[in-house]
């Protein structure tokens, strides 16, 4: 009902990015060794893109922002829900205070999540409140799609599958890691521009990750 209420009410629109994943690849395979060393669960590329996402929303305040009646509500906190399905339905778990999270705490926490949405101990409180959204859809061989916002969010970001796809790199074809990168923003908080710098930045920081990890 909340979703059918969010196509009805909210002007959605949509930016689709493809970003080259092999940075992200590279670095989610050594941070699995560190993690093996350490004992923390082992990291997922969803976590990994939570991780990014949580740190550059710091410098889009209007992506992580929402509605409330006629007026727009920005939150101090990044709070990212995660999409997933459990027996058919939809539930979306909340990573609270992800902007604070280093990986290692990031990844015990999503595998919480996961665990408790498994044994349908999640509370209320840890399937609402989010900010700001994040389905993954790569899994499952999806290669994009558009996402419903989740009201009364401002924004959700779909993600594709990542596939080896031939791309020009300096005058050369060669073969890279590529991925579909879709953002839903609500018209009524985000315009066109403010949409578009968070999807280069996210450009930036997923083919650089390191930088902002």
């Amino acid at each position: 009902n909340r979703l059918s209420e969010s196509m009805r009410t909210a002007p959605h629109f949509y930016l689709t990015s493809e970003i080259e994943m092999s940075a992200a690849r590279d670095l989610l395979g050594r941070l699995t060794k560190r993690h093996e060393r350490t004992g923390a669960p082992k990291p997922s590329l969803t976590v990994l893109i939570a991780r990014v996402a949580a740190r550059i929303l710091r410098d889009h305040p209007v992506i992580n922002a929402s509605t409330e009646g006629e007026a727009t509500r920005f939150h101090e906190r990044i709070d990212i829900g995660i999409a997933m399905e459990r027996d058919g339905e939809l539930v979306v778990p909340v990573l609270r205070d992800a902007g604070s999270m280093d990986m290692p705490a990031m990844t015990r926490e999503f595998a919480r999540l996961r665990e408790g949405m498994a044994k349908r101990t999640l509370t209320p409180a840890e399937l609402g409140g989010g900010t700001f959204t994040i389905s993954n859809l790569g899994m499952y061989g999806v290669d994009s799609f558009t996402a419903i916002i989740n009201p009364p969010q401002g924004a959700i970001l779909a993600v594709g599958r990542t596939v080896d796809k031939p791309v020009g790199r300096e005058g050369q074809i060669v073969l890279r890691p590529m991925a579909n990168f879709t953002l839903s923003s609500d018209h009524r908080i985000v315009d066109g521009v403010a949409a578009a710098r968070f999807m280069a930045d996210l450009r930036e920081a997923l083919e650089n990750p390191e930088l902002l990890l």
